[in-house]
């Protein structure tokens, strides 16, 4: 096989200049168009048509694709969507490179490919306000150019940084995102976004194949391999409209777009099927119950779990933030959260940003029973010594891709003396460890 090195850069192309292809489009719906640098005059973009540096994809309002990139990176674009594919840097042999994209508006999804696998400093998705950097995961979001406003949520066990000029939240946990709004502000502690995921999830998803109009049925039957319904009387054909929803509902139906790709990436045909395939499958954990905890964990005993976040909010009647620490005994063979002798349990909001060293709030986590708790494995801790601390939680996420949940800690904390009050999270940043007491 010939190796290939695709090196794309993102300074301008003079007009005529030879287009550098990077990738294709799959599971085009509605009209979706592309004009690429140094063209006036863009096109429309079916499956299977190539993708090139640079181009300015947009969709009207019924229109949804993936763009798949050589390394395997899919983007997802919903209705009324905008993105710039700028940057794409990539060689099959090694799987080293470097992806930049900039979602312009819309919803959007992401899944990372070869180079972020490689190298996931090396891959970025700009936004109207910030930035997102990857760490091998799926992510959906949605931007508002005219607001200022861009939302990113964490969809699946890797972890996603989200940056603006003003600081950064790292999204650890599977469901929790965060929202910008201010450029010159750090983005807001992650948060439980189920609701929003689960809304531009139905933005991006295909719309449903077309229905036979009345006295249709049956045309074409018996003929394998014709389409049927939806077109001129007795034609027994999809109009193009027609057709590219019936391509949207298979997501990799395009013999051209994989060998396409598969040219592109050095992988097999059946390689970048399967990984586009892959990529289509919605990747949200199922919610974690404490049956699910008490029955899959209780061989692990009693570990101790070290983690950190940030926390932001009024800190002494002035907006500021800090970095939230906690470190977490959970014994899972007897069922208990805390540590009423040893004080190993304790969550920690430190010195914040602005230096001011009167802030540094902590509290201690003691046993807590979840023996006979029901639902979702999430703690409200009342158990606790500084009851300003009151309304935080402790959640268990459990992942197929690892022996042990994570921790999430949600901390709220509310100080009317003294004119605080902030909100965080923090999420364990290693394996736990066995607790010795």
């Amino acid at each position: 096989m010939v190796k290939i090195l695709i090196l794309l850069l993102a300074a301008a192309a003079p007009a005529g200049a030879a287009l550098t292809q990077i990738g294709a489009a799959a599971a085009v719906s509605g009209m979706v168009k592309a004009v690429s640098q140094g063209e006036a005059v863009g096109r429309i973009v079916q499956s299977g048509k190539p993708l090139y540096l640079n181009d300015h994809v947009t969709t009207d309002d019924k229109g949804r694709l993936q763009v798949l990139l050589a390394d395997e990176t899919v983007f997802t674009l919903g209705p009324n969507s905008d993105m710039v594919l700028d940057e794409f840097v990539y060689d099959p042999a090694t799987g080293a490179g470097k992806v930049s994209a900039k979602i312009v508006k819309g919803a959007f999804r992401f899944v990372t490919g070869k180079v972020a696998r490689k190298d996931p400093e090396k891959m970025k998705v700009k936004l109207s306000v910030g930035t997102i950097g990857i760490r091998g995961t799926t992510v959906v979001g949605f931007v508002d150019p005219v607001a200022q406003r861009d939302t990113v949520i964490l969809m699946d066990n890797g972890m996603a940084i989200v940056q603006t000029d003003g600081g950064s939240a790292w999204l650890r946990a599977p469901g929790f995102g965060t929202t910008l709004s201010n450029p010159m502000q750090p983005p807001p502690p992650p948060q439980p976004m189920g609701p929003a995921a689960a809304a531009l999830m139905g933005q991006l998803a295909p719309p449903p194949p077309p229905q036979m109009g009345p006295g249709q049925q049956g045309q074409g039957q018996g003929q394998q391999g014709q389409p049927q319904g939806g077109s001129p009387a007795g034609s027994g054909q999809f109009s193009a409209e027609e057709q590219s929803g019936q391509n949207t509902a298979n997501l990799f139906n395009s013999a051209q777009t994989t060998l396409l790709l598969a040219g592109l990436s050095g992988a097999t045909n059946s390689e970048v099927t399967q990984a586009t395939q892959d990529a289509a499958q919605p990747s949200v954990n199922p919610i974690t119950t404490w049956d699910d905890i008490r029955n899959s964990y209780s061989g692990l005993g009693a570990v101790l779990y070290t983690g950190q976040g940030t926390y932001s909010g009024t800190v002494i009647g002035q907006p500021d933030g800090g970095v939230l620490n906690f470190q977490i005994m959970v014994d899972f063979a007897n069922y208990t959260i805390g540590d009423d002798i040893n004080n190993s349990s304790f969550i920690s909001l430190d010195v914040p940003t602005s230096g001011n060293t009167d802030f540094q709030p902590l509290t201690y986590v003691y046993s807590h029973d979840f023996s006979v708790l029901s639902g979702n494995a999430i703690l409200t801790l009342t158990n606790i010594d500084d009851p300003n601390f009151t309304g935080s939680s402790i959640a268990l996420n459990a992942s197929a891709n690892s022996s042990t949940p994570a921790v999430v800690v949600n901390a709220v904390y509310n100080d009317v003396n003294n004119n605080s009050s902030v909100t965080g999270t923090g999420v364990n940043t290693e394996a736990p460890t066995p607790y010795v007491p």
